[in-house]
């Protein structure tokens, strides 16, 4: 049996919408007291779950956590130190699901281990993520690593 191949028409003049902020500064002060970035974001189970670096006011960067089941909730949905993990420096996270394991994977920075990743089987608990795992690089020779 032969499978059709389908084909994605390039849009020459494609269209960009932007709406209003949904991820704020300074909700979960101490941790995001002077920014909210790094966004990642999945739509699972219903709700959006969004993970984002904070920066506190002694300069150092942590990740937060927040998820509501609209994009628009997202703005006052409350914010949650990610405390589990138990670092003093972990910021620029990126979130999916493995499959063959049934976890999910949050890669991340750190000071210790440089690249680092802690798992967990349910995406919606922030206190159920592991303790950061290393990738084996070390944070003296990552710095070029873009996760």
């Amino acid at each position: 049996m032969m499978k059709k191949l389908l084909s994605a028409t390039a849009v020459s003049n494609p269209t960009w919408y932007a709406d209003e902020r949904v991820i704020f500064h300074g909700q979960a002060k101490p941790y995001d007291y002077y920014g909210a970035k790094d966004p990642t974001i999945v739509y699972y189970g219903g709700k959006y779950h969004v993970f984002y670096t904070g920066a506190n006011q002694g300069g150092g960067w942590q990740m937060l956590y927040t998820s509501a089941s609209t994009i628009s909730g997202l703005k006052n949905a409350s914010r949650i130190y990610m405390s589990s993990i138990g670092e003093n420096y972990f910021c620029a996270p990126q979130v999916f699901y493995f499959e063959p394991k049934k976890l999910w994977y949050l890669v991340y920075q750190d000071g210790t281990h440089g690249a680092a990743y802690a798992t967990t089987t349910n995406i919606a608990d922030p206190k159920s993520w592991s303790g950061p795992k290393s990738f084996g690089i070390s944070p003296e020779t990552w710095g070029g690593i873009i996760l």
